[in-house]
């Protein structure tokens, strides 16, 4: 490793590391990730401003914040740096939290979770509803989710429009990687919180099933266009967390269907809760500790989302604590 990027590492504490048995530095991560990188371009050296490399200092942050929310197993420590020495915490076991399922028991009590610092994730009935929405059929028995080409949008609690999307592999697998495995760059990046999405609509492009001339991408990257002008224009902050899409020739809209993953006895509590802002801030300090860690150029995208973030954290917190704007939640 040391001679593809000039950091050395002793065999024993590589070892180490790749067994689990302490966690690693950072240094240690970007050197095995620029090492691997290097080998994959056939020995071209990969620097580390290399902007691959961002969404893995990302993954070291969060591990270390979880390993340093673990409780103290009452042994002193000499010296802070030990603490990257630690076991890796073992990984979560319920998969039906945090997210806004917990945010209410069945005795209508909170839990003692710290959710607003939770790592986010997809409960079970979450996934039950977007499985509904993506095997659900439109007038010709197609199910929307398995249209190859298409677009879909994402919608917070408040139906405000958050992000923006073109599946070419189709609509189904897209949106799975994105709530369900957490694979994509949105996700990776923190750009994207799943927690904050309560509703989804799609738009396929059921002529392109069977594309075979390349039409289709053309077909596609319009309509990203068009929908692109359209959320923009519906959303009081004129913005999507989402790239922004080159303008381009308007099409015509195909039929869209949009539904909830998020249940109907959920989401009016957590559109108004003090929960959400907590998680929304929660969000807004990561993005602004990455990008204080990494040092991504102005034009980076995970700027953009953060300024977008912290207008939205200034409108949710102003309607729900101040009493002149009071919050309404939207009825679902």
């Amino acid at each position: 490793m040391s001679g593809l990027t000039g950091h050395r590492t002793p065999p024993a504490s590589i070892s180490e590391v790749l067994s689990g048995r302490r966690m690693p530095t950072r240094d240690f991560v970007i050197s095995l990730v620029r090492a691997l990188l290097t080998l994959a371009e056939q020995g071209q050296p990969v620097g580390r401003g290399d902007p691959r490399l961002l969404v893995w200092r990302q993954h070291w942050l969060d591990a270390k914040r979880q390993l340093e929310a673990f409780p103290s197993t009452g042994r002193s420590t000499t010296a802070s740096k030990r603490r990257a020495d630690r076991p890796l915490p073992s990984p979560r076991k319920n998969i039906d939290s945090p997210g806004p399922a917990p945010l209410g028991t069945a005795s209508g009590e909170r839990p003692a979770t710290n959710w607003a610092a939770s790592p986010s994730s997809v409960s079970r009935r979450q996934r039950d509803l977007l499985n509904e929405l993506l095997t659900s059929t439109d007038s010709e028995g197609r199910r929307w989710g398995d249209a190859k080409w298409g677009c879909y949008a994402l919608y917070d609690h408040d139906g405000e429009p958050l992000w923006l999307g073109a599946a070419r592999e189709t609509i189904r697998i897209r949106l799975r990687r994105i709530l369900v495995s957490q694979r994509s760059d949105a996700t990776a990046l923190g750009l994207l919180d799943v927690s904050d999405i309560a509703e989804i609509e799609v738009w396929p492009l059921w002529q392109y099933q069977l594309d075979r001339h390349g039409s289709a991408a053309h077909h596609l990257s319009r309509l990203e266009s068009t929908l692109y002008t359209k959320l923009t224009a519906e959303t009081r902050f004129h913005a999507l967390l989402s790239e922004n899409v080159a303008q381009t020739e308007p099409v015509s809209l195909p039929e869209s269907h949009r539904g909830a993953i998020v249940d109907h006895g959920t989401r009016p509590r957590w559109a108004g809760s003090e929960a959400r802002v907590a998680r929304l801030a929660h969000v807004v300090s990561r993005l602004a500790e990455r990008l204080d860690e990494t040092g991504a150029l102005p034009s980076h995208p995970s700027r953009r989302a953060l300024s977008l973030h912290a207008s939205r954290l200034q409108s949710l917190a102003a309607a729900q604590f101040l009493p002149q704007e009071p919050h309404t939640p939207p009825s679902a």
